[in-house]
């Protein structure tokens, strides 16, 4: 479906004929996005330069993916950094998360990182918006249970 060597996909959140489903995908945006093997941008509808990025973990296989990327990327440098996990925080999963964040800070990123006692969905909305960040990374598709536990 993809050229080799694509490094990631960007593609808008809807159709510009979509405004009716404001709180939902496209379909066509969640099949590329469950079947591309690359990361995905998904833009919103205005443009805005990325100085805040929240990272939602939860200390499964795609969060560590998507820490990973950022490491080994430029684009991410200098910028500040806010790793959330929503749910109880234990002892493993904070050693886990304390990992990634220094995977982070060894690449020059500013990071941050919190537990919010509240569901994912909740938590993150509720953190992109009252807090202003301009981009928030996610592994795929919602979170995993954590092996951490």
């Amino acid at each position: 479906m993809f050229e080799s060597g694509t490094r990631a996909i960007v593609i808008g959140k809807r159709g510009e004929a979509a405004d009716f489903a404001t709180g939902h995908l496209g379909s066509n945006l969640e099949c590329v996005v469950r079947s591309a093997h690359v990361p995905v941008l998904v833009a919103s509808h205005a443009f805005r330069l990325v100085a805040r990025v929240l990272v939602a973990f939860d200390a499964s296989q795609s969060a560590e993916q998507a820490i990973e990327r950022m490491a080994g990327s430029s684009v991410f440098q200098r910028l500040s950094v806010t790793m959330v996990h929503a749910g109880a925080a234990s002892r493993g999963l904070i050693a886990v998360m304390d990992a990634a964040r220094g995977r982070l800070q060894a690449s020059r990123l500013h990071v941050y990182t919190e537990f919010v006692d509240s569901e994912p969905e909740v938590a993150l909305r509720h953190k992109m918006e009252a807090e202003g960040f301009d981009l928030l990374v996610m592994g795929a598709y919602g979170h995993s249970a954590s092996a951490a536990s």
